[in-house]
């Protein structure tokens, strides 16, 4: 049914696991991400992960809205993956405010390029 609506449930899904799973930048951000949480300890392995996951789904609806919040998008995406991966090498420390909102904010860049690549690759209907 939802292939005759222009939606390809296949594509979609082939788009949405290749694109984070093969982009190096992504990598670096999940796994700097984890690392750096694990690192700072007590509820940080939690709330890190799911703050990072929370982020990129906003991200991604406001991509596919075609929300035009964010700028620079890829550069971003490259540029948090390797702070993220910093901080987590060097065990940065600041307040828990500010790292979540560090991480909340890369979250939605990394979703936003996500939510952008479905989108142009015609998986999502949009608009």
């Amino acid at each position: 049914m939802l292939t005759y609506l222009g939606f390809n449930p296949r594509g979609a899904i082939r788009s949405g696991l290749s694109y984070p799973a093969l982009g190096l930048a992504h990598l670096l951000a999940t796994v700097g991400v984890s690392v750096w949480a694990t690192r700072l300890g007590g509820h940080a392995p939690l709330v890190l992960p799911a703050a990072f996951l929370l982020a990129m789904s906003m991200g991604l609806v406001l991509a596919v809205e075609e929300v035009p919040l964010l700028l620079f998008v890829e550069p971003m995406v490259w540029a948090s993956g390797l702070a993220l991966v910093y901080a987590a090498a060097l065990a940065v420390r600041l307040s828990m405010t500010e790292i979540i909102g560090l991480v909340v904010l890369f979250g939605l860049y990394h979703g936003h390029a996500l939510g952008g690549e479905l989108a142009s690759a015609g998986n999502l209907p949009v608009g």
